[in-house]
């Protein structure tokens, strides 16, 4: 009997340790993004002409963001290793306060900006895109 109550113990706590939240890595929409942001035709991303999920907010980190950051903002243990990295912006969207959903976006056809706002919403959802000179 010890030994099971031993073991459950060790469950709870290997379990209350790890992030079992489920977010989404949306391949779909990170690779629609990267062909707008190819194209060279478009100066503007219209997220709301590619999500087909519900969401209330989307955040925008930068490279380098650290990962206290992220959790502070979306509740979300970073997924991408942003914090160490310089190749990449990461778009978490959330529903309900919560994150169901991120893209990462690649810099090498270069950056997207949110004027003047940290975070996106359904009804102002553009990003505009800041391309690499070459």
């Amino acid at each position: 009997m010890r030994r099971i109550g031993g073991l459950l113990i060790v469950v709870i706590l290997l379990l209350g340790g790890c992030d079992l939240s489920q977010v989404h890595h949306n391949m779909d929409l990170q690779n629609d993004i990267h062909a707008v942001m190819t194209s060279k035709d478009e100066d503007t991303i219209d997220l709301g002409s590619m999500i087909d999920f519900e969401w209330d907010e989307a955040f925008l980190f930068t490279p380098y963001t650290p990962k206290s950051t992220i959790k502070n903002e979306v509740g979300l243990k970073d997924p991408s290793g942003i914090s160490y990295r310089d190749d990449i912006q990461l778009l978490v969207f959330v529903k309900d306060e919560t994150p169901i959903e991120y893209v990462e976006i690649a810099r090498e056809y270069g950056d997207v900006t949110r004027p003047n706002q940290f975070k996106l919403v359904p009804s102002n959802d553009q990003l505009r895109i800041n391309r690499n000179e070459s």
